[in-house]
């Protein structure tokens, strides 16, 4: 390997190594998340910026929709878990439409029959992200 090879790989090395240090360097910015409480998800549930709301209780297996009303919201999307539990991947994409946000949901069957879920909204806005908290009970067809 001639010097000239060598001064062009050895440059290469070091701007790759440069890169990876500054992306491993730096903070990791985290976005708060805003828990909201709620009595009742038919009714709707929110606060000023939000309103997440159910056509109808949900329950394990059966498709319920639900809209959110977030005007300043660009793009939106929901996911489901359950604490200390892997549920899966549950994450959906609302479509926006003249009412609001919206995306038909089905909560998969929890194998020690649990009911405590957590819905995560995250809303893409012109500030950047926000996500809200939500935990509900579902229940189960008997």
């Amino acid at each position: 390997m001639d010097k000239r090879t060598f001064a062009i790989l050895f440059a290469l090395l070091l701007a790759t190594a440069g890169i990876i240090a500054y992306i491993y360097s730096r903070p990791v910015l985290s976005t708060p998340i805003i828990k909201l409480a709620c009595a009742d998800l038919t009714q709707g549930c929110g606060n000023q910026f939000i309103t997440l709301k159910v056509d109808k209780p949900p329950q394990i297996m059966r498709p319920f929709q639900l809209t959110v009303e977030m005007p300043q919201a660009k793009e939106m999307h929901v996911s489901f878990a359950m604490r200390n539990m892997d549920i899966g991947f549950n994450r959906y994409r609302l479509i926006k439409q003249a009412d609001g946000w919206h995306a038909e949901v089905t909560l998969p069957v929890c194998s020690q029959s649990r009911s405590d879920w957590m819905m995560l909204a995250e809303a893409e806005t012109a500030e950047g992200l926000v996500r809200y908290q939500l935990p509900f009970q579902a229940t189960h067809d008997n």
